[in-house]
């Protein structure tokens, strides 16, 4: 008798095991589909996303090509600016679309308490936890290869990509355009309205050296264990290109894969210099991807 209560035991608990697997929920929640102009329509289609994130949903895109090919690579992208005015807009989708217009899937997300998604606004904290949590979007993505995925990330968007790679990101290689990776100088150097905007979120330098230090990849380049592509303008009025000079050489010392590539440009964002910089970025990816 005791066998046979044993026996039920053990076949209830595999039982409501295999019920609580069945029942997980979808990191993907909501996928609707949006219209790009005619530039890609025929050959891109994307998606309006939401996903979880821990106890949020957050908002974000895919986007993928048409014609799907078996194992399509996988780019990330992680966008700049603060609060609202960093969001993902339909023009910058338009940009975005390039990805899948050269087979990639393309997925972004628009952060934690920005146009659309759950939460407080974060700076270097949360919205990186989003971003890993975008990660797990993959595997239900049909034809995307999981073990072909890559990053990169524009402005504030840099800083996220170091932050993302730090704590894990399974990712083949990633590139930063104008990345924030000095908060420290950075806050010395800054304007007053930005400055204003660190103290407001991450208080006064002096008493709060480490949370500044925790988003700044010159502190750790030990961290950065994948090839890396640096792209800054030689002339950028918002990010000082010293910034991602120190951390290009912190890197090599450090005997990391690093590229570092400084354009003509007196654009923070390089937007003088699109086309250009994406072709770079997709052939540092196909250098250290899986064909």
């Amino acid at each position: 008798m005791r066998n046979y209560l044993l026996f039920l035991l053990v076949v209830g608990f595999v039982f409501v095991t295999a019920c609580s697997d069945d029942k997980k929920a979808s990191i993907l929640v909501e996928k609707e589909p949006i219209q790009l102009t005619e530039q890609y329509s025929g050959d891109v289609e994307g998606f309006a996303i939401k996903y979880k994130s821990g106890q949020l949903t957050i908002a974000g895109y895919i986007l993928m090509p048409k014609q799907m090919k078996k194992d399509a690579p996988v780019v990330v992208f992680n966008h700049g600016g603060v609060l609202d005015s960093g969001a993902i807009t339909k023009s910058m989708l338009e940009k975005l679309a390039y990805w899948p217009s050269e087979g990639y899937i393309l997925l972004a997300s628009q952060y934690r308490g920005v146009a659309g998604s759950e939460g407080e606004f974060s700076f270097g904290d949360g919205e990186v936890t989003d971003v890993l949590n975008l990660l797990k979007v993959v595997p239900e993505i049909e034809g995307a290869d999981e073990d072909n995925i890559f990053m990169y990330g524009l402005s504030r968007g840099g800083m996220v990509t170091y932050q993302a790679i730090k704590r894990g990101a399974n990712i083949k290689a990633a590139a930063s355009v104008a990345g924030i990776s000095d908060l420290v100088s950075g806050y010395n150097q800054a304007p007053s309205s930005f400055k204003y905007f660190l103290y407001e979120r991450l208080g006064f330098l002096k008493g709060n050296l480490d949370s500044y230090k925790a988003r700044s990849a010159v502190y750790w380049a030990d961290k950065i264990d994948v090839p890396m592509l640096l792209i800054h303008a030689k002339h950028d009025p918002v990010i000082p290109i010293d910034q991602t000079k120190r951390l290009a050489k912190m890197l090599e010392a450090e005997q990391k894969q690093v590229k570092l590539r400084i354009y003509d440009s007196k654009y923070h964002t390089l937007s003088d210099q699109i086309d250009n910089y994406l072709a770079e970025v997709k052939t540092w990816f196909e250098q250290y991807g899986q064909s």
